[in-house]
């Protein structure tokens, strides 16, 4: 699907919604073993905001579903999602990534021409606490770039130079990608009084 078409209005003329999916297939993991493979899910849902001639992210949760591929199964074997909302949650880091065994729904993906048949061996969810680790901001741009470099950097298959392709193609790319500007985020942080303010969660705080 084309990118232009993922967006649609949210409901005022100043922001608009993202909606994405991504299925990156075979992927290499220097954590299993020859014969298995890694297939990684990725949901990307964000909003963003009109600041004068540029856009600023202003919500931004981003799914992602590990499978292990091999002797003829697809395993979920890590599911988590990293979530931001510039208003705040209550008891909620404002960045953080939280550690989940909740697939993405597969009419969702196959909605979207991804048809990936895959086993929840845990479907009760035994033992994953709603664990939600304070992060920097990791939207959808910073996720795929670490996934690049997880899998597709040095040490890991392939080697560098697909890695080192696409961080130099992208490189030239970031003064157009909407961010949060640091005042921004300062203000988001000050308002946001139902979220702690520790600078061990926040290094942004360190003025």
């Amino acid at each position: 699907m084309p990118i232009h078409d993922c967006f649609t209005d949210s409901g005022d003329a100043t922001s608009a919604d993202f909606t994405y999916f991504v299925y990156l297939k075979d992927w290499p993991c220097r954590k299993l073993a020859a014969r298995k493979q890694l297939d990684i899910i990725v949901k990307v849902r964000e909003r963003f905001r009109r600041a004068g001639q540029q856009w600023q992210l202003i919500k931004s949760t981003v799914y992602v579903n590990y499978l292990v591929v091999g002797d003829g199964r697809r395993l979920l074997a890590q599911a988590l999602h990293y979530d931001f909302d510039e208003a705040g949650q209550p008891a909620h880091p404002l960045f953080h990534v939280q550690l989940t065994i909740d697939p993405i729904p597969q009419h969702e993906l196959a909605s979207k021409g991804i048809v990936v048949d895959f086993e929840v061996t845990n479907p009760a969810g035994e033992c994953f606490v709603a664990s939600r680790i304070p992060t920097s901001d990791m939207t959808f741009a910073s996720v795929l770039y670490c996934l690049m470099a997880d899998h597709l950097g040095a040490g890991t298959g392939p080697g560098p130079a697909i890695f080192d392709g696409f961080a130099n193609n992208i490189r030239p790319i970031q003064a157009r990608l909407p961010t949060l500007s640091f005042e921004a985020l300062r203000n988001s942080l000050q308002a946001s009084f139902s979220n702690f303010k520790s600078p061990h969660w926040f290094a942004h705080m360190n003025l």
